[in-house]
């Protein structure tokens, strides 16, 4: 079987301390299954998502390297999954690590397992042990890498997570914490977060995705609003003009009217005019 290697940008020493510095991390010494946990934690407690370029400033996001690492690592933004988790792909690399992109189709319970694929994450081999990472979801995630080849429940940040092989070529993320608050049913107690697949891609595979996602009219991120940051006890969340935020014992919702600019600077760290 042929074996490709992307080429990538590696950041410089300088570069990997910005950007540990930015998610508040020591520096990483060896590249370990414990360092990885850590960075995609505190890449999820530091860098939120959003579509703030695509849906209020109407743009097309660029995924040119260094104009992401300016945009969030050295400016007070976050960015969605393509960006996020393209930086952290790019970290983990310039670390040491064996990563590589793997497409994504998020479901948030939903059964319709043909929905495009419309999400990247990465897949990092480890002490021979692969594992899902994904530090750019908007919703709830797991706060670090979840091991492949094992059906048990994994557990972070006392959230639940497990990997179940499923369509020929994806796997299943199944995520049992907090579904009851989240959709209001007392009896919700799982369901399917994500789905991934194994197969090879490219940073290149996604620059179509990319274009549709923050132009078209009709893309989800072009109609919505979406922010997401992880707390240590939950998460926070910016839907249009509705803020949430969920923690282990409480769920908040109101309505943010006309203090976005307030809202995205208190709870997210967003500096941004709109």
């Amino acid at each position: 079987m042929r074996e490709v290697k992307e080429v990538v940008k590696k950041f410089t020493p300088e570069e990997i301390k910005e950007y540990l510095d930015r998610i508040g991390m020591s520096p990483v010494e060896e590249p370990t299954k414990e360092a990885l946990d850590e960075i995609i934690y505190r890449q999820q407690c530091s860098l939120p998502f959003e579509n703030l370029d695509s849906f209020d400033l109407h743009k097309e996001v660029c995924l040119d390297p260094d104009y992401v690492f300016q945009k969030i690592i050295q400016g007070k933004r976050g960015g969605y999954c393509l960006e996020l988790n393209g930086l952290l792909y790019r970290l983990l690399i310039s670390l040491g690590y064996d990563a590589r992109l793997c497409f994504v189709r998020v479901l948030l319970g939903s059964d319709d397992f043909t929905t495009w694929a419309d999400h990247r994450a990465i897949i990092v081999t480890l002490d021979g042990a692969e594992y899902f990472c994904d530090g750019g979801l908007g919703g709830p995630m797991p706060a670090g890498a979840l091991k492949i080849d094992t059906d048990e429940w994994q557990t972070y940040k006392k959230e639940s997570f497990r990997v179940l092989p499923s369509i020929k070529g994806w796997y299943e993320v199944h995520r049992k914490t907090r579904i009851s608050q989240q959709v209001g049913r007392e009896d919700a107690a799982e369901r399917i977060e994500i789905l991934f697949s194994d197969v090879a891609c490219f940073s290149s595979d996604f620059a179509f995705l990319n274009y549709f996602q923050s132009t078209c009219k009709d893309a989800r991120f072009c109609m919505l609003r979406v922010i997401n940051i992880r707390t240590e006890d939950g998460y926070r969340t910016l839907i249009n003009d509705e803020y949430k935020e969920v923690s282990e014992d409480n769920v908040i919702i109101e309505p943010v009217g006309g203090r976005l600019k307030e809202v995205l600077k208190e709870k997210f760290d967003i500096e941004i005019e709109l």
